[in-house]
């Protein structure tokens, strides 16, 4: 799967990504309501998360890091658009907020979380969602295509080595179309797909059609980081 797809399909992400707004929502609702000093979205992308936190939250500064060049949509903001590789990214400057939505799948899991780290202070909130194991487990089985996703245990233990008292959990779901090439439209929508050398021909339709019945399964992990509460519900 390629990850500048995602500059292909910035004209019909927001419309398709229907999971990925579901994990913001998710996420969101374990935010609390007051003021940050220092924000970081890290792969904001057109910074849908960023935009909906700032309406729960105030701040003093709000920086939104994407790999790609999405200036356009920060004109005229709040947000401070840093175009930006995470993994290269230096500050001076810790966040005492740091949200990242549907991202970390992209990068090496253990050094971002390391980075993360690097970038908080002690009593930092932090909420992160990424994929693992098992995600779009249709794709993977039908044609061998896939990003490396970590399983959800070692997740786990990256996180805990870092922020002990973490709150990590998985959360499956499935999305069912009216056929198989929808399915494929939905993914190439969402910039995930990795099928310029598949052909997509009717058998291939048809094949998956019977096996899967035109669905596609995801599976996300939650990663709330909030030393302010003695227990997350």
């Amino acid at each position: 799967m390629e990850r500048n797809n995602f500059l292909k399909a910035k004209n019909t992400y927001l419309k398709e990504a229907l999971i990925q707004q579901n994990m913001r929502e998710l996420l969101f609702n374990f935010l609390e309501k007051k003021h940050y000093k220092n924000v970081l979205d890290i792969g904001t992308n057109q910074g849908e998360f960023a935009k909906l936190i700032k309406e729960k939250i105030t701040f003093n500064s709000f920086d939104c890091l994407d790999i790609n060049h999405n200036e356009e949509f920060f004109l005229n903001s709040e947000f401070n658009f840093i175009c930006s590789d995470f993994l290269a990214y230096e500050s001076c400057k810790k966040y005492d907020l740091i949200i990242s939505n549907a991202c970390l799948q992209w990068l090496d899991f253990k050094k971002a979380i390391i980075k993360i780290k690097k970038l908080a202070n002690d009593d930092s909130v932090i909420l992160l969602s990424t994929f693992c194991t098992g995600n779009l487990y249709q794709i993977k089985d039908f044609f061998n295509i896939s990003l490396d996703y970590l399983s959800v245990e070692k997740i786990q233990n990256i996180i805990k080595k870092y922020f002990p008292n973490s709150y990590c959990f998985c959360k499956d779901y499935k999305l069912s179309f009216k056929s198989a090439i929808d399915c494929f439209r939905h993914l190439k929508n969402t910039g995930v797909t990795g099928f310029a050398r598949v052909n997509l021909n009717k058998q291939i339709l048809k094949d998956y059609e019977l096996k899967y019945k035109n669905t596609l399964s995801y599976k996300c992990v939650f990663i709330i980081i909030n030393p302010s509460l003695n227990q997350y519900s």
